[in-house]
């Protein structure tokens, strides 16, 4: 097959699932196996011109619900809330290294500490490196930047002090 007979596949498929009235969801994931990926085509750019960022990640997460712990869940609950609120990473064109940079100072201005950041991006990384892999971006633009994990400020009892305990004990 030909790369223009290639091109001409393309087209057919991204306007077969309108035809068939299904959802633009199952149109990139019917797309997620082929041996396209990650080629310039029609149907990722019609994908990213009808779906935002954010409902890529919010169908995403509903597909993992049943995997995922309840805490985790929440997480996704909370930065879904934070994102709608910001309102800057709304497209995908939008995934970029200096609004990832611009989200971290936010959260670092409402006082959360690096390992509370650290939360965030993990959740963000996710879904971007999900949406590489599903063509929908071309790269991750977590690869350039240096996001600090941060470490909590409880105190841990390290074992030659709890062996000491039964000591101090009057």
């Amino acid at each position: 097959m030909g790369l223009s007979q290639q091109f001409q596949v393309l087209e057919v498929l991204e306007v077969l699932p309108l035809f068939l009235g299904a959802k633009v969801t199952e149109g990139w994931r019917a797309h997620r196996g082929s041996a396209h990926r990650g080629s310039p085509c029609v149907l990722k750019e019609s994908i990213v011109a009808q779906q935002t960022f954010l409902e890529y990640a919010k169908d995403r997460a509903k597909e993992r619900k049943r995997k995922v712990r309840a805490g985790t869940w929440e997480y996704y609950e909370l930065f879904f809330r934070f994102m709608e609120s910001w309102n800057v990473i709304v497209r995908f064109t939008d995934v970029t290294e200096k609004n990832i940079a611009k989200m971290d100072k936010l959260l670092e201005k409402r006082g959360l500490k690096e390992c509370s950041r650290w939360n965030y991006h993990k959740i963000m990384q996710t879904f971007i490196g999900e949406a590489v892999n599903d063509g929908l971006l071309t790269r991750n633009p977590y690869t350039t930047l240096n996001i600090s994990r941060g470490r909590d400020d409880v105190p841990y009892f390290s074992g030659s002090f709890c062996s000491r305990l039964p000591a101090l004990q009057p």
